[in-house]
């Protein structure tokens, strides 16, 4: 039903809305419902969403799981991940990824119609990272079918080797559409940063990265096949990210409530200097502290971890250092008063220093990226990728960089324990190397990167009521997802979270 003001007298008199009357309102239309979108805008919250999520959540979970972190004994939570013993209530990431990944495929739909079609090439390169980041949790996962709105409710799985090589395929697409479409000088301004630079060209190497990562995640289990696809990478002739290139969001954080660094807010202090819960509950592991101890890599550790807030001088700075005995770590999985808030060490002024809220979000490392590339060199022997020593090295120091660690130390640490000449295996190096670069920056990938290689020797959970002596290497299907999808989720079979390993997971 339409109502119509009506400029003309007679003709409301005579009940006929002629060429002189203009549209008052539609009933049937909600006024505060958007019925169209602008892609860009859709894009910069879905890419602000993503960089959040590093902070919280899977990354969490992955911190813990993946040998950084453990748990503070001034508080009673963290049962499930201290004793592997959890349900499909539990750890629930699903949603909240695909609603994000959504978003992303707004933009790619939407991007042309409205002139925005240098947005497709991004977008798809976050919807890369997003699905890979669900499969790897959750194993089989709805691809093809998904994404469809109404038109498909209840979606089917596709394997997840299937999805695998269908997001080889889409990075492909985003690298073409990269090159098919330059990005305008509005677009450029504050949205994204890869580097110091702005252009296509970064998100494509952005892109093939994130490829190289997917491909040397199955390594193990498809040789051949990565083989070639790298291969098709290096061809392609664009590169990988490079040294100083770290993939970071900054959408304009602040020190204002609700504009923080997400990083930052999860695990540091609020606008008001106030210490946040995930300060005082994340603890830096003993594995980890105790690890950079034993093989002399004291510099970093006291990037990674702080000192102990017992042992911190009332009158101290917000940046400070004390001497290597002031860093503690907990067991994961520990109890008792010798692992209270005040006698651990939080995270590290790598990541968090009082005060400073407003650095840009990390997404995706060059630390990364190099050793990718090392390890790609050194267990696949590419032809024309480059010489793994010369990125082993490059990716120490590029973790060093990252945390702000002063560069002669990265320097020291190479001539001296980190030495590549004289490690006995050189890919266990190179892994290990990865794993401390990643500590505090992508959990979900570092527990990923151990379930691949199980190294390093991250100990079990200590804790007394764990029943089991093995660790999960997957989640549960959640059980919103069993609740709506249920014949679907039921065709994927029984799933064990301790013996139901991806198609990657061969070790």
């Amino acid at each position: 039903m339409k109502l119509y003001k009506c400029l003309s007298a007679l003709a409301l008199a005579a009940g006929i809305a002629g060429a002189g009357c203009k549209k008052f309102i539609d009933v049937n239309n909600n006024p505060n419902l958007a019925t169209a979108t602008n892609p860009t805008l859709v894009f910069t919250n879905a890419l602000n969403v993503y960089a959040a999520s590093l902070a919280g959540g899977g990354n969490v979970l992955g911190n813990y799981w993946g040998g950084y972190w453990a748990h503070s004994t001034s508080f009673a939570s963290g049962t499930p991940e201290k004793t592997y013993s959890f349900t499909n209530g539990d750890f629930n990431y699903w949603a909240g990824i695909l609603d994000n990944i959504n978003d992303l495929q707004l933009v790619i739909n939407t991007a042309d119609a409205k002139e925005q079609s240098y947005l497709k090439g991004p977008a798809k390169v976050i919807k890369a990272l997003r699905y890979q980041e669900l499969t790897d949790v959750y194993g089989n996962v709805p691809y093809t079918d998904a994404l469809k709105g109404i038109a498909v409710f209840q979606p089917k799985y596709d394997k997840a080797q299937d999805v695998y090589d269908s997001l080889i395929v889409l990075l492909d697409q985003a690298v073409a559409d990269l090159k098919a479409n330059p990005f305008p000088g509005a677009f450029q301004a504050g949205i994204y940063s890869i580097g110091s630079g702005h252009e296509a060209a970064d998100w494509i190497k952005f892109a093939n990265t994130v490829k190289l990562r997917i491909l040397m995640r199955q390594s193990l289990a498809r040789e051949n096949y990565v083989k070639t696809e790298i291969q098709k990478i290096l061809t392609e002739g664009s590169g990988f990210i490079g040294a100083g290139d770290d993939v970071l969001s900054q959408p304009g954080y602040t020190k204002t409530v609700g504009k923080l660094n997400p990083f930052y807010a999860a695990a540091g202090y609020d606008q008001n200097d106030a210490e946040v819960g995930g300060h005082q509950a994340f603890r830096i592991s003993e594995y980890l502290i105790d690890t950079l101890k034993a093989t002399n890599d004291t510099i970093r550790l006291k990037y990674i971890a702080d000192v102990t807030p017992a042992s911190r001088p009332a009158t101290a700075p917000a940046f400070y250092q004390g001497s290597v005995d002031d860093y503690i770590g907990v067991p994961f999985g520990g109890e008792g008063a010798d692992y209270l808030s005040a006698n651990s060490s939080p995270v590290g002024p790598g990541r968090i220093i009082k005060g400073v809220a407003a650095a840009p979000q990390v997404i995706f490392t060059a630390a990364e990226s190099l050793f990718l590339q090392a390890e790609a060199a050194q267990r696949l022997g590419i032809a024309g990728l480059g010489d793994a020593k010369t990125f082993y090295e490059q990716g120490i120091r590029e973790s060093f960089r990252l945390l702000n660690a002063p560069a002669d130390a990265a320097n020291d640490l190479i001539a001296e324990s980190a030495s590549f000449n004289t490690a006995p295996d050189k890919t266990n190096a190179i892994v290990y190397q990865k794993w401390v670069a990643l500590a505090n920056f992508n959990g979900m990938e570092a527990w990923a990167e151990f379930r691949r290689n199980d190294f390093p020797a991250v100990p079990l959970s200590v804790n007394g009521g764990r029943t089991v002596n093995t660790r999960p290497v997957r989640l549960h299907y959640p059980l919103d997802e069993v609740n709506t999808n249920k014949t679907n989720v039921d065709a994927q079979g029984k799933i064990d979270v301790f013996t139901s390993r991806l198609f990657w997971d061969i070790r």
